[in-house]
């Protein structure tokens, strides 16, 4: 690797970007490896991890590569365990110059400020040098909460390339990118705010009354119409429960030593003994699942009876059937599992949320399938379309949303999944995307369920919020920006007139001044002074719900619940009032940008 023809300043700078590297790589959790440490000039060094090697090589040019390496026989190899992800976390975390004010070693988690650099007019496909820089410093910011934008590097010059092949850096169809941000951000805007929704769907399964019963399937009596009776003694609750879908199917496979053959004795395997081990029969569920509910009964009474072990926690709760309110046994899960439910995880998740003002205005899905007891969740801050900004041009390796990831079931799989992730444009129009979660999980078998989400919870957002506040600050996010001062609506009067009333005072004066003239002509609203109103009374149980900050997203927040809940607006109407708030986005935007 050493190139005797290289000049001492070439030399010394090589040695520099080494160190910085070096640096760069022993915040990622790499070390110095002097036993197997490479002398070639001092342009090639290895560097250790726990289960993995790799081998940073300066080039006589200054430019880096890095190559995973064999852990025990030191031989290069494309993928050594472990060194995948770390080299692309390194080569994104090196500079392009030395000179170049991003050199410094990073110290801490939040992203470092880019300055501004002016390209000369960048066409579609060339390269951008302040693009690539904006993105390599938002690559190491995002890296050091665990996302890692996908992608691999140039052969020899060991330049970062997104996943569709093209370098970071390079300049992307401005006007196509602008409309897919922004309509992916109008998307977005249509969401609910994500402490709400969290709120919501936790109140919405509060209401099941969930509860655990410890009983042996052998003391059950299952009636001809498929309802489940506990026996009448200690804590077990009485009269009929039903056993939904997601009950029998994690019943069968936890029902031990119940094989049978017909009445004779319990089943055998070829050594002779019982198959105690084994659930029912192959393709139960399959099976009883097609049966009537008398035929099913009958089968599954004579199975329970044969039941051998400890006792199952049969998890019940109360859903509507036919618009009646009836009790039923949604899963069976062994002594081992230790609950934590979708409900405790959404308010864990919103209580991390609301400690700081930063994340208020993150939006997203929170979904919550009853059937299965499934609870999906991605709750983001979007870019807001604005390609220009720091005076360069949108490129591929663009991250345009963040935020995080939370996944759960309740019915005897899985874990309690939460964690980071971004989004990235990995092409020149915006048609090839890239995501990366880093989800830490903890599964339901731990002792300390409990306060192991809660750290879990609570730490990732803590690391996470001085990342993602730039990107709230840079996307516009709104949650930070007052309305009081702004300009008052234009006086009535001569057409032309550019008067102007007295300056907004609060959101609810900016709501009642501008926004509900904006929406007295939409079908169903009833006029204006209805409409203001119920922007009043919408704004206010924001602030009794503890979501407002006296901030310009109050105002969006105040009429996208307005939206939702008001019993004067058919689907098309709230449509249209979504609509209007959405366009008032770049309006607030502005006059908020004109004040500072």
């Amino acid at each position: 690797m050493t190139d005797t023809s290289a000049s001492p300043s070439s030399s010394s700078a090589s040695a520099s970007r080494q160190s910085i590297a070096a640096t760069v790589l022993h915040d990622l959790g790499w070390r110095m490896d002097g036993a197997d440490a490479v002398d070639t000039g001092g342009r090639r060094v290895r560097l250790r991890a726990a289960d993995a090697r790799i081998v940073l090589t300066v080039h006589p040019d200054g430019t880096l590569q890095l190559s995973p390496c064999d852990a025990t026989s030191g031989i290069d190899v494309a993928g050594a365990h472990g060194a995948r992800r770390a080299v692309r976390e390194a080569l994104a975390d090196v500079p392009a110059s030395m000179a170049d004010p991003m050199a410094a070693p990073i110290a801490a988690r939040a992203p470092v400020p880019v300055p501004a650099a002016i390209d000369a007019p960048a066409m579609t496909g060339s390269w951008s040098s302040a693009a690539a820089t904006a993105i390599a410093a938002d690559d190491r910011s995002l890296a050091s909460i665990g996302l890692v934008r996908p992608g691999s590097y140039e052969a020899g010059t060991g330049r970062p390339v997104t996943e569709a092949g093209y370098p970071v850096g390079t300049v992307a169809d401005q006007q196509a990118c602008r409309a897919r941000l922004r309509t992916g951000r109008l998307g977005w805007e249509s969401q609910p705010y994500a402490i709400d929704a969290l709120r919501e769907v936790a109140a919405s399964i509060r209401v099941e009354a969930r509860a655990d019963v410890a009983c042996r399937p052998d003391r059950l009596d299952v009636a001809d119409d498929g309802g489940i009776t506990f026996p009448p003694d200690g804590d077990m609750p009485p009269g009929k429960w039903y056993l939904e879908e997601q009950g029998l199917r994690t019943l069968l496979p936890r029902c031990r030593g119940m094989a049978f053959d017909g009445g004779v004795g319990p089943m055998r395997g070829a050594d002779g003994r019982a198959l105690s081990d084994q659930g029912l029969f192959p393709s139960a569920f399959a099976f009883l699942a097609s049966l009537p509910p008398d035929e099913r009964a009958w089968i599954l009474r004579r199975c329970l009876a044969r039941y051998v072990g400890e006792p199952l926690t049969f998890r019940t709760r109360h859903v509507g059937v036919d618009r009646r309110v009836v009790p039923s046994i949604y899963a069976v899960v062994t002594g081992g599992y230790t609950p934590y439910d979708a409900d405790r995880v959404c308010t864990a998740v919103a209580g991390a949320l609301e400690a700081d003002s930063a994340l208020w205005g993150m939006r997203g899905s929170v979904v919550y399938d009853g059937t299965s007891t499934s609870l999906r969740g991605d709750i983001t801050f979007h870019h807001d379309g604005d390609v220009g900004a720091g005076g360069r041009p949108f490129a591929a390796g663009d991250v345009f949303q963040s935020g995080f990831r939370l996944r759960s079931n309740d019915a005897a799989a899985g874990s309690v999944g939460f964690g980071p992730t971004a989004y990235w444009n990995a092409c020149l129009n915006m048609i090839i995307l890239s995501e990366a979660a880093d989800m830490g999980r903890i599964p339901h078998r731990v002792t300390d369920m409990s306060a192991r989400c809660r750290r879990l919870i609570a730490g990732t957002v803590v690391d996470s919020t001085p990342v993602f506040r730039l990107f709230a600050e840079r996307w516009h996010c709104l949650r930070e920006s007052s309305v009081v001062g702004l300009p008052g609506p234009k006086e009535a009067g001569k057409k032309g007139s550019t008067a102007t009333a007295d300056p907004i005072q609060s959101p609810l004066d900016y709501l009642g001044r501008i926004v509900a003239p904006l929406l007295a002509d939409v079908p169903g609203s009833g006029g204006e002074d209805i409409v203001r109103a119920g922007l009043v009374a919408a704004s206010r149980r924001e602030d009794a719900a503890g979501l407002s900050n006296g901030s310009a997203a109050d105002v969006l927040a105040a009429i996208t619940r307005w939206a939702h809940e008001s019993v004067l607006l058919s689907d098309i109407a709230r449509d249209v009032a979504e609509r209007r708030a959405g366009e008032l986005v770049p309006v607030l935007v502005s006059q908020v940008q004109a004040m500072a």
